[in-house]
């Protein structure tokens, strides 16, 4: 219904409920109060037909925003929403270059809120620095990196590790090598501020993708 309120619910057989519920236990273990009730109200007063005509609206205002977000990229307009983007580092623009030298990966949001990049660490200076180095996790070190130079920029992204899943004590499935991931959030800020968000996003990479930082080698 909206950015924050952090309540939703599963429609499942017996079996998938038990098994929510358990995890549930140990993790959120219940919504806000304050967005129960208010999410009660709306439904209460605005009853069906109300809520409806909230999620029209809704859908039209990110639709909106996710625009926004896309023409900032300098692509031509959305023709398809299956379609996929790739972005390239200055001076590689050819064809040849494209499937080993790109930066990052999208895929047009077809709902919700979110973009989610896909970074392309092999073409990463840094990303074989720290290889090199013996260490176990590269991706997650790189990604790190990338996160707080971004943060240092008034950037604020959800890095994608925080959606691994846990499978055991202390365990999370295998990411994906040579890859990471960010979650960009189009559902609050104006067209001016994603414009400003996205070059500094730009000039994060750019520098990361452009020179080989010492320390990613010790």
């Amino acid at each position: 219904m909206g950015p924050g309120n952090r309540l939703g619910y599963f429609v499942s057989n017996p079996l998938f409920a038990e098994r929510l519920l358990r995890a549930t236990e140990v993790t959120t273990q219940a919504p806000g109060g304050w967005s129960q009730s208010i999410i009660e109200e709306h439904l209460t007063s605005w009853k069906h037909e109300g809520l409806l005509r909230w999620f029209h609206g809704l859908r039209n205002i990110y639709k909106t925003r996710r625009d926004w977000l896309h023409s900032l990229s300098g692509l031509p307009q959305m023709e398809s929403q299956m379609m996929d983007y790739i972005t390239l580092p200055k001076g590689y623009g050819s064809d040849r270059d494209a499937e080993k030298k790109y930066m990052f990966s999208f895929s047009a949001p077809k709902g919700g809120m979110f973009l989610w990049i896909k970074l392309n660490l092999k073409s990463n200076p840094n990303y074989h620095a720290v290889k090199l180095s013996g260490e176990a996790n590269p991706e997650g070190v790189l990604e790190t990196k990338i996160w707080m130079e971004m943060i240092q920029e008034k950037i604020l992204l959800a890095p994608g590790s925080y959606y691994i899943p846990i499978v055991g004590p202390n365990e999370r499935n295998k990411r994906e090598g040579g890859a990471a991931f960010f979650r960009l959030s189009f559902s609050f800020e104006t067209q001016d501020d994603m414009e400003t968000g996205v070059k500094r996003m730009a000039s994060v990479f750019e520098r990361s993708w452009s020179t080989e930082d010492p320390s990613t080698s010790n």
